[in-house]
């Protein structure tokens, strides 16, 4: 689950690469959501870092928004830190 929507696994039939797609149904969003949504796309299509997971292009068909991102094989930072027995305060001193 992603913030306003739910991603899914995808496999490119050109180039035989995973994807994630996320996909938000703006049916189910009120306006500031809405314009949340619109920010990240813009945000994050600019961003170009090898820590930060890749948006390559977002759509949207029949009021649903799609946004085509690298795939996170081994699960992002969050899940991570889930799984270990790191306290909050060490992770922070970890990652910072």
């Amino acid at each position: 689950m992603g913030s306003f929507g739910v991603v899914k696994l995808s496999k490119n039939v050109i180039d035989n690469n995973y994807y994630a797609i996320k996909i938000i149904d703006i049916y189910s969003l009120n306006p500031i959501e809405i314009k949340c949504v619109e920010r990240e796309i813009r945000a994050h299509i600019q961003l170009d870092n090898p820590h930060i997971i890749k948006l390559y292009g977002s759509f949207m068909e029949n009021n649903i928004i799609y946004m085509v991102m690298d795939w996170a094989q081994n699960g992002n930072l969050f899940l991570h830190l889930k799984r270990s027995n790191l306290s909050e305060p060490d992770a922070i001193k970890f990652f910072y």
